[in-house]
């Protein structure tokens, strides 16, 4: 698992072919069976691609453009950049999966734990 975590890298940039269906339910039952408090659970995987990846695209494209003219917490403005170029390599990816928390106490930590795991799982059976 160490081994796992330490020699992770942050991807940017993807290559054009598809994702097999085998490897993506591979990745999300990596995060399935991340550890939560309470085996709770908060979150929820949500696998975009093609034309529902675009428009996830074009939707963050379209908050960023409103952040902008209208931000709505002032002090974040400064990561506005960096949202842009998080859209342009999400662009680049053939699969988005996104991680959802849907409960309100302790759920970023535990959707944290879930993708790294998501992200790691795959690569130490390879």
């Amino acid at each position: 698992m160490i081994d796992a975590i330490r020699d992770r890298r942050s991807i940017r940039k993807y290559k054009s072919e598809p994702v097999r269906k085998a490897l993506i339910d591979q990745i999300l039952q990596a995060g399935i069976l991340a550890p939560s408090s309470k085996n709770w659970q908060p979150w929820k995987f949500i696998v975009a691609t093609g034309s529902a990846k675009d428009e996830a695209c074009r939707v963050m494209e379209d908050g960023i453009s409103r952040e902008r003219s209208a931000p709505f917490i002032l002090e974040r403005r400064e990561h506005i950049g960096g949202a842009e170029h998080t859209v342009q390599i999400m662009k680049q990816a053939p699969v988005l999966i996104f991680v959802a928390s849907i409960r309100h106490y302790q759920t970023m930590k535990g959707c944290r734990i879930s993708a790294m795991r998501s992200l790691s799982g795959p690569s130490s059976k390879t």
